[in-house]
């Protein structure tokens, strides 16, 4: 007796049920490359340098074009009292230039860095008129290479032009501008008279801390995310730190 053998109508065809699930699969994993894509674009922005080479590069030559000048002019002014190593220069009136190095981060923590600053302090002593204010201006340049400070060091000192040439090198920064005033005119630029604000008799300190990662801050509020300057803003924000600071170096009058 032979069998008949039933025939399957759907038999060779594709469900209609499974032609859902590949296409809601399909769906599912595009979702899921977006949101892939979508995170890894929030990863890179969150992860973008503030500021780029170029902008990084702007804001150094701006700062260094600043201090290098007012270093220049000091020393020129008074040339019998600067026939010494290139260590500091005095100028007329009790104005001074002088020169560090050390390792760490711009504030010299060893634990938050270990690279190379070099230190441009710059004071403008003008205490002797009966307006005049007396400041101290720091200016920080940085580099990640530590071995350059082992040679500055070498003889024990930091002199002219070891500070022009380590300014001259590409992979140094400006990382920190502070400025000390004597606000209450005590002749007096100590951490003491410092802790108390203008307001409260003492004297006044600000001070903008610069690098690509995070940008420009310390120097004033800004509107962007976490309270900092980006990008060409923060060029902009140490142009206008340059122009308070050559505001105090001229009359007080002058000075907002």
């Amino acid at each position: 007796m032979s069998k008949t053998k039933e025939l399957n109508p759907t038999a060779g065809a594709e469900r209609p049920g499974k032609r859902e699930k590949l296409k809601r699969r399909a769906r599912e994993l595009g979702a899921l490359a977006l949101s892939v894509a979508a995170a890894f674009g929030l990863y890179h922005e969150a992860h973008k340098p503030a500021m780029n080479s170029e902008q990084m590069h702007e804001a150094t030559n701006i700062a260094a074009t600043t201090a290098l000048d007012k270093v220049n002019e000091i020393k020129d002014s008074n040339p019998d009292l600067n026939d010494n190593d290139g260590s500091y220069f005095i100028g007329e009136g009790g104005n001074m230039a002088s020169f560090y190095v050390y390792d760490g981060d711009p504030d010299g923590d060893t634990s938050k860095g270990s690279g190379t600053n070099v230190e441009i302090s710059i004071t403008d002593d003008k205490s002797s008129g009966e307006r005049g204010v007396s400041t101290s201006t720091q200016f920080v340049f940085s580099t990640e290479d530590k071995s350059v400070l082992d040679k500055i060091n070498a003889d024990n000192k930091v002199n002219w032009s070891e500070v022009k040439e380590f300014l001259g090198r590409p992979d140094v920064n400006i990382s920190k501008i502070q400025l000390h005033e004597d606000t209450n005119r005590d002749g007096k630029l100590t951490p003491e008279t410092l802790k108390y604000n203008v307001y409260d008799g003492g004297d006044d300190r600000w001070e903008l801390n610069v690098n690509n990662k995070d940008g420009a801050s310390g120097y004033e509020d800004s509107n962007e995310i976490g309270n900092v300057f980006t990008g060409d803003s923060a060029v902009a924000e140490v142009q206008k730190v340059i122009e308070t600071v050559k505001s105090n170096w001229g009359d007080d009058e002058s000075k907002k």
